[in-house]
């Protein structure tokens, strides 16, 4: 089994939304996951970015657990303040070692629990549990904890 790491960004939030409760939440509930945010930039410097957080599952944690609970931050912080026409959401991207990403989008190409849940498992374990030696995956979770772009918050 291996570490998978999950780039997290949030998507058209409405107002009032606040995505520190929403990083704190997946934080304080999450096993076995890693959290990384984006480290501040150097003074002087900007530095925009697609990922807001990045998850490691660690190679013992449960990828239906972590799906159950990024579903749970979605519906607690963002489907109960969104509209019935918004796309608000949860936008989840797992790099492959062949160098292609899987994407979810919760609350918009991912609007049903159950289905969600089984999706991500499916693919997710898919790579965790492969034989072949994860050059991509391993290059990525290597940088986010060496490189000074990111910050571990737990």
């Amino acid at each position: 089994m291996r570490e998978i790491a999950v780039g997290v960004a949030l998507a058209n939030l409405r107002p009032g939304t606040n995505p520190q409760e929403i990083l704190s939440f997946i934080e304080s509930n999450g096993t076995d996951i890693e959290v990384y945010e984006r480290a501040p930039p150097p003074p002087g410097r900007i530095r925009a970015a697609a990922i807001d957080w990045t998850l490691v599952l660690t190679a013992l944690g449960s990828v239906p657990s972590l799906a159950t609970l990024l579903w749970t931050a979605y519906d607690h912080f963002i489907a109960s303040k969104k509209s019935n026409l918004g796309n608000a959401g949860i936008v989840l991207i797992v790099r492959k070692d062949n160098g292609m990403s899987d994407q979810f989008w919760i609350g918009n190409t991912h609007k049903n629990r159950e289905a969600f849940i089984e999706d991500f498992t499916h693919k997710i374990e898919s790579i965790k549990h492969t034989d072949v030696a994860g050059e991509s995956t391993e290059h990525v979770i290597e940088e986010i904890r060496m490189k000074s772009l990111w910050t571990r918050r737990k």
